[in-house]
């Protein structure tokens, strides 16, 4: 994880050192606001193009407990739909108040006490939000792994159709009706005969001249 990490600040360093101060400012730094520990003050965003500072400044990362447990999650949808209201309720409270959140349905509420036990805050609510699409990619990913690995398993076959990207499929005849792969083999075969048989049967003259 910490070379993700690391990588995905050396690239967003290298686009800021190569874009002008406008785009910086105006598209780089809105979509890294929410993964930032200071996202309220703009003036230490000023260095973004530096990979220290870009470290320092980024929140934890998701706990991998807590990210494993979720792209193995058959309700995820309905979590995600679940951290929605709650972060809605969240916003809408005054400050110095707690929120007053909807009750959980009884599968949702033993998911969520699981991940409050793996470490689970409000904050890392909104990180789990802001990584939303991602999940989801990679839970069916995941669960297309599972069903292809089972199914090979059982037949030992595998179904063209069924993958991603189809490939394509040439069909070669190594068998032709004319014998077309046949005649180069026999014309050459014939060449060779006819040739010891003149290199045997014709007589070799030698011409000798004597000078008196």
């Amino acid at each position: 994880d910490i070379w993700i990490r690391h990588s995905a600040v050396g690239f967003i360093s290298v686009v800021a050192r190569s874009s002008n101060v406008a785009d910086v400012q105006c598209k780089l730094i809105p979509l890294l606001l929410p993964y930032l520990n200071y996202s309220g003050n703009r003036k230490n965003l000023i260095q973004v193009e530096s990979e220290l500072a870009l470290l320092y400044a980024l929140k934890d990362p998701l706990p991998r407990c807590i990210y494993d447990y979720l792209v193995k999650l058959p309700s995820l949808r309905n979590l995600f739909d679940c951290l929605c209201e709650r972060k809605i309720s969240r916003s809408i409270t005054r400050v110095g108040h707690p929120p007053s959140y909807r009750e959980m349905e009884s599968s949702l509420l033993t998911v969520y006490n699981r991940l409050q036990s793996d470490g689970m805050t409000e904050e890392v609510e909104e990180q789990i939000l802001l990584l939303k699409d991602h999940l989801q990619k990679v839970q069916i990913k995941k669960c297309n792994d599972m069903s292809m690995s089972s199914s090979e398993k059982d037949t030992g076959e595998i179904d063209l159709n069924l993958l991603p990207i189809p490939p394509q499929v040439h069909n070669v005849s190594l068998v032709s009706s004319d014998n077309q792969f046949e005649k180069p083999f026999q014309t050459i075969q014939s060449k060779k005969t006819s040739k010891k048989k003149s290199g045997i049967d014709s007589p070799i003259m030698v011409r000798v001249l004597y000078d008196f």
